[in-house]
């Protein structure tokens, strides 16, 4: 079935209301009250009508359904979008995210060989415990090291600890021994380094990342510095996957550290992600603020973190795409990693399930704000290998 939508400039300021509004939300110093309830069913009916409704028959009865969304809707969860009986998208589907319609097919089909879990959490932000011996431990050489953007807020921020984000990665290699044989390397503190997720990393099945993330929108202008104007400055200096990343132990010296040890700087972008070969990773769990966004393209989806773990070979990226409280995200997670006869797109709804209910219990107001930010995009689980070929052929706030 293929429906008329409109223009698409109309999709587009519906879009903006709604990412105006959760940044709203964000920069409140208390959780969602019940004129923030009502604002967001506003806006999310209106966006249900003008995308989905024309689809709602088919939609009626499916457990699962595949969303691959254009232009500014990839900014939009369509788990928290409301119909007409003021009930949730995802109190009625799961949903899986696409790139493309076309990977629906390709993602079918897995490369295998990936084993067990690597999880990092509560970094060492100042870094003041990391040494080199530490460091020498995974050591390794990378196509892309240390390759920031030149954007000053970058250069000058700093970020506070995460406490909660030790419990979550404990929680969840918990829940890994219970379920898997599988190993678990879980690295907390001045060990949640770059340098041991880069040499560690490949080769795994699953990876979760418990930080901050980051990205710059349209605020981050470069200036030209000498660094920059040394190196090719479509790929450097304004490459969009420079612009979004993960903060691990040490990003608040901002590569002064580096320098001193030799080492990577602590902030991973997702161009230096891009450079990796994960290939065999099942799934990235990006438990991190705005992890989901981008520099959006049309007709080509967003540039950022969950893209490039994308690129470097991971069939599934769970990311967010707002700033979601700490120890909110670390309760939620622990579902995730529940249940190994789901598929991802299932845990996630589980997980997201979960949070609703403890809000209705609770009394409280049910805004997705607190639930509805991470998404799962990708493949729903493992895949079968690929057919044999003709012989003549071969992703405080976060």
């Amino acid at each position: 079935m293929i429906a008329d939508l409109g223009r698409a400039s109309d999709i587009d300021s519906l879009v903006t209301a709604y990412r105006d509004h959760i940044e709203g939300v964000a920069k409140q110093k208390h959780m969602p009250l019940r004129q923030d309830q009502v604002r967001y069913a506003q806006i999310a009916l209106k966006i249900f009508d003008k995308v989905l409704k024309p689809f709602e028959d088919r939609l009626s009865g499916k457990s699962l359904i595949f969303v691959a969304p254009d232009g500014g809707l990839n900014m939009v969860s369509f788990a928290g979008l409301m119909d007409g009986k003021g009930k949730y998208l995802i109190e009625e589907h799961a949903i899986q995210y696409l790139s493309a319609g076309r990977d629906r097919i390709r993602l079918q089909y897995s490369d295998g060989g990936g084993s067990g879990l690597l999880a990092l959490g509560d970094p060492d932000y100042s870094g003041r415990g990391i040494t080199p011996s530490l460091l020498a431990k995974s050591r390794v050489l990378h196509k892309a090291r240390n390759i920031r953007s030149g954007c000053g807020d970058l250069h000058t921020m700093t970020v506070d600890s995460l406490p909660a984000t030790q419990e979550e990665v404990r929680g969840v290699a918990a829940l890994w021994k219970a379920e898997s044989k599988e190993p678990a390397a879980i690295f907390l503190g001045s060990e949640a380094t770059e340098d041991n997720f880069k040499a560690l990393a490949p080769g795994k099945r699953v990876i979760h990342l418990a930080t901050h993330g980051y990205y710059f929108e349209g605020r981050c202008n470069p200036k030209r510095t000498k660094r920059s104007s040394e190196m090719d400055e479509g790929t450097v200096r304004e490459n969009p996957l420079l612009l979004s990343g993960l903060l691990l132990a040490g990003a608040n010296q901002h590569g002064k550290l580096a320098d001193s040890l030799g080492a990577e700087d602590g902030i991973l972008t997702a161009y230096e992600v891009s450079a990796m070969d994960l290939t065999g990773t099942d799934l990235v769990v990006l438990s991190a603020c705005e992890t989901g966004l981008g520099d959006v393209k049309e007709g080509e989806g967003v540039y950022g973190l969950r893209r490039a773990f994308q690129m470097a070979g991971a069939r599934t990226v769970v990311s967010a795409l707002w700033p979601v409280p700490d120890k909110v995200t670390a309760q939620m997670m622990n579902v995730l990693y529940r249940g190994n006869e789901k598929s991802w797109p299932e845990r996630l709804r589980e997980m997201q399930l979960e949070r609703i209910r403890e809000l209705r219990r609770q009394g409280a107001a049910v805004h997705p704000y607190s639930w509805a930010a991470f998404n799962i995009i990708g493949a729903s689980d493992r895949g079968s290998p690929p057919p044999p070929l003709p012989p003549d052929l071969d992703s405080g706030p976060r």
